[in-house]
């Protein structure tokens, strides 16, 4: 078979094919805020907007990135990596270098997510992350099913609510971004995951006035922040993890 053709068909596959299926059952609903790459504004305005209503966000970080420049404004330093880590927010996990995980081999992938963990645990005396988010949105299945084995969690870009079972090596995340932001949509989209008992992962880039086409204006966010914070619990990523670990008070399903 073509080489082409077999990297396209298993690109496709990986997300068709549950790893990691588990019901979710979540009195209420609940809603996560997370950040893909973590430019400066996610948590100097980003975050700042969720503390404003109690919550706390999830930053999905490439420390091989810290301090850089991007496409989505400058990237945080390492002083503002540990800031977030500070002020409560969860700091998870985006590889090191930002790698296309559908066209690296494992030994690569591995060799990325090493360097990330011990940059993390160097810069936060051990700190281990337990939730990741794949670069682009893109894997192999082969590369799921490692990641699957690293991490209690792994979302990707698929939007909507995770609901019924979920695939945890694949969560389902909607993205908040200006050129396509339809308030009234993403408020229908948390009012029917809440009456499902759904949880619910919203990501973007940066928070700024003037957005990449991959961010959102801080009124934009607020409004998505508020509207959640009146309907559903907001918590990190890692807190809904454990919240799942405990089937009594959620109503949680044994694992498929």
């Amino acid at each position: 078979m073509n080489g082409s053709i077999a990297s396209h068909i298993a690109r496709r596959l990986g997300p068709l094919l549950r790893v990691r299926p588990r019901r979710v059952s979540l009195a209420g609903g609940v809603v996560s805020f997370s950040f893909d790459d973590f430019p400066s504004n996610a948590l100097l305005t980003g975050g700042t907007i969720l503390e404003k209503y109690q919550a706390r966000g999830t930053y999905y970080t490439a420390l091989g990135l810290a301090g850089g420049d991007s496409n989505v404004g400058p990237i945080a330093t390492p002083e503002e990596i540990c800031e977030t880590h500070d002020r409560g927010h969860e700091l998870a996990c985006h590889g090191h270098d930002h790698l296309d995980y559908s066209r690296a081999p494992l030994e690569r992938i591995e060799d990325d997510l090493r360097r990330n963990s011990d940059a993390f645990r160097e810069l936060l005396g051990g700190y281990e992350p337990v939730s990741f988010a794949y670069p682009y949105g893109r894997y192999l299945l082969a590369g799921k099913r490692r990641l699957a084995t690293h991490y209690a969690s792994c979302r990707g870009t698929t939007g909507g609510a995770n609901a019924g079972t979920a695939d945890f090596a694949d969560l389902r995340g909607t993205r908040i971004y200006a050129p396509i932001f339809k308030e009234a949509a993403l408020r229908r989209l948390i009012d029917r995951s809440k009456a499902a008992g759904g949880w619910l992962i919203f990501y973007t880039h940066d928070v700024s006035e003037t957005p990449s086409e991959y961010g959102c204006t801080p009124h934009q966010f607020e409004s998505i922040v508020a509207y959640a914070a009146e309907r559903s619990p907001i918590l990190t990523v890692r807190d809904v993890m454990a919240r799942l670990e405990r089937p009594a008070a959620t109503g949680e399903a044994a694992a498929e």
